[in-house]
């Protein structure tokens, strides 16, 4: 796989003026962005103070999805370029007035020993509105991706959890021509009840990591460790009240999945995004080697 080549034929295959694109390659020992266009309600910034990778924001001219919104970006990071994407803040989607749904589609390409780090806020839904985001990766065998993936129930502070009207959410992520992970949600709540256990029961936020390629295997160990430790904490481990058995409720639950070499997929609920900040500041420090970003980017960020 050349980069430059791929990359060509990705962005004639969408060959839309609208898309959004950014390109990110090694150059001069630095990974900068050598291509960046904003289309709105979008707009990508790169800001120059990072210089162990590139580091690339996400931010919306309106403070999010309004009814009608289509929203399309191509990501691709040349051999060895190193990437790290988030958001300013929570992406918040707006209320609708008709059927229509607002959507986000992301595809990635990343070329050999190149890395991206993908880690944004979380997606809340307000009341009334409908949302529909996929991403589609494409790996070399040598890159790597870390996905983070958030979603809350709504904005549960002002008492609107579970009050949107639809959401569905897609995640591909190909290594070469092989597809190897394949993650789907679609949820509504009108007709799919939020609070039985085999949806969300108790719990307002869900946090799901995709870790693919060589440059991960040392994050999946030492998520494992940091959440198993979350689990044997003695403070804040249960709600105060108990189910119908007699079982305390968890605030957190969460699962590891191998799906292919060198490819997991963590899977975490949470009662409030308080529960989950410590693990996300945890898996931000584990960035923080030559062989990853090089930096602390939730640190840095701030």
């Amino acid at each position: 796989m050349t980069t430059n080549s791929a990359a060509l034929q990705l962005a004639d295959a969408l060959g839309a003026s609208e898309t959004n694109r950014l390109h990110v390659d090694y150059v001069r020992g630095r990974s900068r962005a050598t291509q960046c266009e904003s289309r709105q309600p979008l707009r990508i910034l790169t800001p120059t103070c990072y210089t162990t990778c590139c580091g690339a924001f996400i931010t919306n001219y309106g403070g999010g999805f309004v009814q009608g919104d289509s929203v399309d970006i191509e990501i691709s990071c040349g051999p060895e370029a190193k990437l790290f994407l988030t958001t300013q803040t929570n992406t918040r989607v707006y209320k609708t007035d008709s059927d229509k749904m607002s959507t986000q589609s992301l595809s990635g390409l990343l070329s050999e020993d190149s890395l991206a780090v993908v880690f944004t806020d979380p997606l809340v839904p307000h009341r009334g509105s409908r949302f529909t985001q996929s991403q589609s990766w494409r790996l070399h065998l040598t890159a790597s991706l870390v996905l983070v993936d958030w979603l809350s129930s709504g904005r549960s502070e002002n008492g609107e959890s579970f009050v949107y009207d639809a959401l569905n959410a897609t995640v591909r992520i190909r290594r070469e021509n092989r597809l190897i992970v394949f993650d789907r949600f679609s949820f509504n709540p009108s007709t799919q009840s939020p609070h039985t256990p085999g949806r969300f029961s108790h719990f307002t936020y869900q946090l799901n990591i995709y870790l693919v390629g060589p440059r991960t295997e040392s994050i999946v160990a030492a998520l494992k460790t940091s959440l198993s430790n979350q689990e044997a904490a003695p403070s804040r481990q249960h709600l105060p009240d108990t189910v119908d058995n007699g079982a305390a409720r968890p605030r957190v639950l969460y699962s590891i999945s191998a799906c292919a070499s060198q490819a997991h997929v963590v899977r975490i609920l949470a009662v409030q995004r308080s529960d989950v900040e410590e693990l996300t500041k945890c898996l931000s420090t584990m960035l923080d080697t030559d062989a990853l970003l090089g930096i602390d980017p939730l640190t840095h960020r701030a």
